[in-house]
């Protein structure tokens, strides 16, 4: 049945079930060898506590499942995947719309390949998952003051991204090219207080730096 298929996947994806801290024969009362052919190795009836998690009648195959899941093969399978990365494999799993993926192949990419794939990385910025855009954002982090202009599309997603993700771009405003900041000023309303505040901030300080390069062009002036 489908709803057994489910209910396998769903106890394989907990990383803290009851089967991590339990031996099998904790998980039952009395057990005993079963005597029907094709059965589980033990019988008897499930604790109360496991009984919603596991399939009906299979709590042996699902703990032997959930231990081969959660066990060596795990760390296998990872060491396997390195070997065998490719760019090619990381540009596919960029592509993919499985976020799962898309954060692998973010983790996986060198700074030479984040610039060949800037566009795609740059879509992903603007229409991800808050993970997948706090991770870009983070990652990429040097680029905004190294390279200001490469990120304009990260200033062009403001009003798509979240409240979260907002915040961590304007931390990078004193970056932002003088038309980047007047854009910004006429899209306040997508600004928390605090994300309102900090722009304000930046303003401030961007006053007080010309009357102060004002100041010293007029001493220099007058000598």
């Amino acid at each position: 049945m489908f709803s057994d298929y489910w209910k396998l996947h769903e106890l394989l994806k907990d990383d803290n079930s009851i089967l991590k801290r339990r031996a099998i024969d904790e998980l039952v009362t009395k057990p005993k060898p079963s005597k029907i052919e094709g059965a589980d190795a033990l019988s008897g009836a499930t604790i109360k506590e496991v009984k919603e998690s596991v399939v009906s009648g299979a709590l042996y195959s699902c703990y032997v499942a959930w231990h081969l899941v959660h066990g060596d093969i795990k760390a296998q399978i990872k060491a396997f995947t390195i070997e065998q990365q490719t760019e090619k494999m990381l540009v596919h799993m960029l592509n993919n719309e499985n976020v799962s993926y898309q954060m692998y192949a973010l983790e996986n990419l060198n700074q030479a390949q984040y610039r060949a794939y800037f566009t795609r990385v740059s879509e992903l910025f603007k229409s991800g998952v808050p993970m997948v855009r706090s991770f870009i954002i983070k990652n990429l982090a040097d680029w905004f003051e190294q390279t200001p202009a490469t990120m304009q599309p990260f200033w062009d997603a403001l009003t798509h991204i979240d409240i979260n993700t907002r915040s961590l771009l304007l931390q990078h405003i004193d970056s932002a090219s003088d038309a980047t900041v007047t854009n910004i000023s006429a899209q306040l309303g997508v600004l928390t207080k605090n994300q309102l505040l900090e722009f304000l901030s930046h303003l401030e300080n961007k006053k007080k730096n010309f009357l102060r390069n004002t100041q010293k062009s007029r001493t220099l002036c007058s000598i």
